[in-house]
């Protein structure tokens, strides 16, 4: 499309050259010259504004259906966050049908600290607001014995160990971070909107794990 472009623009230079050197000879071009080189200026013009057009369209429109779309989920006790390919935070995870997705699952021991006080905060001020929590004391309470009686007796591990799952798709994404990030790569291929959940039971505020109607696959 390109060399088409590029073929009208130099028609259109030698066209303006072509009369300005016309304007000196004695002789003048007939009227069905002139008609000629109007038509073809005006096909060249359309051309051109088709490729603008299609340009401008191409640029707006959502991506195509089969493209790989890639987001992280954040865990921190006792909640997830959604992150986009370019690390911006989101409330859900929306693809098309046949798109490749790629879940990268980020426990707390792979974000910045200030991230991680940012989401735990967030999380504890909702409790509070909720009737979950009297206090943040209360948290941090709940918080220790998950490490002491889960992580390190039950599993086996340093930090309170989270699943990722996605209802629906249960048999692509249900994998579990123990302090390590996993990757999950599937297909799309199921339209609705699906809850994405902790699978893994870890503690006191497992039953929060989960974002409702966060992974969304459109037709």
């Amino acid at each position: 499309m390109m060399c088409i472009y590029t073929l009208c623009m130099q028609y259109m230079l030698i066209y303006i050259k072509s009369s300005q050197a016309l304007s000196t000879l004695r002789w003048k071009p007939t009227a069905s010259m002139f008609r000629l080189e109007t038509i073809a200026i005006l096909v060249a013009g359309l051309i051109i504004g088709g490729i603008v057009g299609w340009l401008a369209v191409s640029t707006l429109a959502p991506p195509p259906a089969g493209t790989v779309r890639t987001f992280y989920v954040l865990t921190t006790e006792w909640t997830f966050a959604i992150f986009d390919s370019e690390f911006k935070r989101v409330d859900k995870i929306e693809v098309n049908k046949g798109d490749r997705v790629m879940l990268i699952f980020l426990p707390l021991t792979f974000m910045p600290h200030e991230l991680y006080e940012e989401l735990e905060h967030e999380f504890i001020e909702e409790a509070i607001k909720a009737g979950l929590l009297k206090n943040e004391e209360e948290f941090e309470k709940y918080e220790e014995e998950a490490e002491e009686t889960l992580a390190k007796e039950a599993y086996g591990v340093e930090f309170i160990p989270h699943g990722l799952a996605i209802r629906g798709y249960e048999d692509k994404v249900n994998v579990i971070s123990e302090g390590r990030p996993v990757t999950i790569s599937f297909t799309a291929d199921k339209v609705g909107e699906f809850d994405i959940y902790c699978s893994l039971f870890c503690g006191w505020g497992h039953a929060f794990m989960k974002l409702e109607k966060a992974f969304v696959v459109k037709g």
